[in-house]
C-alpha cells in the first residue's frame, strides 16, 4: 500500500503547486473562468488529499493498538463522499461557464440538487440503513454517477463546441473532451480489476494530473502573455477632435473614429471599472469576440457587461453608445472652455 500512498502524494504535490500558479494568474487577470476552473482545482485536490491519508493510514493500521487510525479513517471516509460530490459539482459549474450555457444558474441548481440529494442518500445508506436492499440501489447509483456526469459534461461541450470565442478555448476545449472520454470508462476499469484481480488500481489521480497540467498551462499561458493581447493606454481625446457625428450607419462602423470620453462621464454614470474597460474596447469598433479575448472572458459576460452600460446610459445598442458619448463629450469639452475663459 505504501506504492499506493505515493501514487496519490504525487498527484496531490502537482495539484499543490498548480493552485499556487493559478492564484497568481487570477490575481494578474482577474479572469471569471479561471476563478472557477480554482474552485474545482480546490476541492478535487482535496479529494487527492483525502486519498493520500487513508493510504497512510492503511499503512500503519497492523501497528496501531489503540484504534485512533481506524477512527481517523472513519471521519475521512465520510468526508470523502462530501468532498466526491463538490468535486463533481465544481467542474459542472467550471463547464457550464467555459461553454457559456444559457441559463447557468439553472443547469447548476438542477445539477447541485441532484448532487445533493444524492450525497444524503448516501450517507443514510452507509450510516443509517447498511446491509439492506434500500442501501444496494443507493450504492449501485452512487458508481454510475460521476459516469453520468462525465456523460452529460460531454454532450454540453459538443454541443456549445462552436460558441466558443476563440481559436485558444477552442482547442481547450477538444482536449478537455478528450479527457472526459478517457475517463468516462475508467470507473468501470476499476471496478473490473477490482472484481476480477483483486487490484486496487485507480485511474483518477492520472486524470487530475491530465486535468491540472493542461488547464493549469493554459491559464497562466494566458496571465503570462496578457499584456501582449491588452487593450492600449487610453488618453483622453484633444477637445478640438472630440466626435460628434450623428448616428454611424453599420457601413462606417469601422471607419468611425474611436470616441474616447472623458473619464467624469463614466464616473458619474456610475460605470464600475471593469465596465469602462469593456466599454471603451466597445468604442474602438471591436465586436464582442474580440473583446472577450482581449480580457479573457467569456462572450455572455461581454453580452451582459454591455446590457448594463446599455442600461446605465440609457441607450439600446452601440450604436446609440457612440453618438451619446460623442455628445456628452462635446458637452464637457465647451463646458470645459468656457470655464477656462472665464478664468
Amino acid at each position: 500500500m505504501f506504492e499506493y500512498t505515493l501514487y496519490f502524494f504525487s498527484a496531490y504535490s502537482c495539484g499543490v503547486l498548480s493552485l499556487g500558479m493559478l492564484a497568481v494568474s487570477y490575481l494578474k487577470t482577474r479572469n471569471e473562468t479561471l476563478a472557477y476552473y480554482s474552485y474545482f482545482q480546490a476541492v478535487f485536490t482535496t479529494l487527492i488529499l483525502i486519498q493520500v491519508g487513508l493510504g497512510y493510514l492503511s499503512d500503519i493500521a497492523p501497528h496501531d493498538e489503540g484504534g485512533f487510525s481506524e477512527a481517523i479513517a472513519s471521519s475521512l471516509y465520510a468526508s470523502e463522499f462530501i468532498i466526491g460530490f463538490l468535486t463533481l459539482f465544481a467542474l459542472i459549474v467550471f463547464c457550464l461557464h467555459f461553454f457559456s450555457v444559457p441559463r447557468l444558474m439553472r443547469h447548476a441548481a438542477v445539477s447541485g440538487g441532484v448532487l445533493l440529494v444524492s450525497d444524503l442518500m448516501l450517507h443514510v445508506a452507509v450510516f443509517v440503513w447498511p446491509n439492506t436492499h434500500f442501501a444496494t440501489i443507493v450504492l449501485f447509483f452512487n458508481d454510475h454517477l460521476s459516469s453520468a456526469a462525465l456523460l452529460y459534461l460531454l454532450i454540453l461541450g459538443v454541443s456549445h463546441y462552436k460558441t466558443l470565442a476563440t481559436s485558444a478555448e477552442r482547442l481547450l476545449a477538444k482536449r478537455l473532451l478528450i479527457i472526459f472520454l478517457i475517463a468516462l470508462p475508467s470507473t468501470y476499469i476499476e471496478m473490473l480489476l477490482e472484481t476480477t484481480m483483486e487490484s486496487s488500481l485507480s485511474f483518477y489521480p492520472l486524470i487530475y494530473l491530465s486535468e491540472t497540467i493542461l488547464l493549469t498551462h493554459y491559464f497562466v499561458k494566458q496571465a503570462l502573455f496578457s499584456h501582449q493581447t491588452a487593450a492600449p493606454a487610453y488618453a483622453v481625446a484633444p477637445r478640438s477632435e472630440t466626435v460628434a457625428n450623428p448616428l454611424p450607419t453599420e457601413s462606417s462602423e469601422k471607419t468611425l473614429t474611436p470616441v474616447i470620453p472623458e473619464s467624469d462621464i463614466f464616473e458619474r454614470y456610475g460605470i464600475s471599472p471593469r465596465e469602462k474597460e469593456l466599454a471603451l474596447l466597445a468604442l474602438q469598433g471591436r465586436n464582442n469576440s474580440e473583446i472577450a479575448e482581449t480580457l479573457f472572458i467569456s462572450v455572455s459576460t461581454v453580452k451582459t457587461h454591455l446590457s448594463n452600460i446599455y442600461e446605465k446610459f440609457g441607450v439600446k445598442n452601440r450604436y446609440e453608445l457612440i453618438t451619446f458619448l460623442a455628445n456628452k463629450s462635446a458637452t464637457l469639452s465647451t463646458a470645459s472652455t468656457i470655464h477656462a475663459s472665464d478664468e
